[in-house]
């Protein structure tokens, strides 16, 4: 349907590909501006929050380069250290039922594998 078609904005503005823009010979409705100033908003607060990202990922590599220059630390305890966080916060987002190893989970599965391979 012609009437409902929108095509990306040719301007410079900010609005890129992703918010179109109604042809000139419709009118906007109340919902399409809506719409649009949530998305403008929305990627506003996104462009902020890569920024103060970048911002905190500079002054992290700055901080551990300091550490690793005066001694404090080795790479290799860093790095450990960042792996054992890392790990933890996957167990916490993803909990393993109680006592379970991995050497047990990898027998289980391993067991499972031979029972279907087995049973044709």
């Amino acid at each position: 349907d012609e009437a409902n078609h929108f095509h990306p904005s040719s301007s410079s503005t900010s609005r890129g590909p992703f918010c179109p823009t109604p042809r000139t010979n419709e009118k906007q409705s109340d919902s399409d501006v809506d719409w649009r100033s949530a998305a403008l908003d929305q990627r506003k607060q996104l462009e902020e929050l890569s920024a103060k990202v970048a911002g905190l990922e500079e002054r992290q590599q700055a901080l551990c380069d300091l550490l690793l220059a005066s001694g404090a630390i080795s790479t290799e305890r860093l790095m450990a250290r960042t792996h054992r966080h890392r790990f933890r916060e996957t167990l916490r987002k993803h909990p393993t039922k109680l006592g379970e190893t991995l050497e047990s989970v990898l027998q289980a599965k391993e067991l499972a594998l031979l029972l279907a391979t087995r049973a044709g």
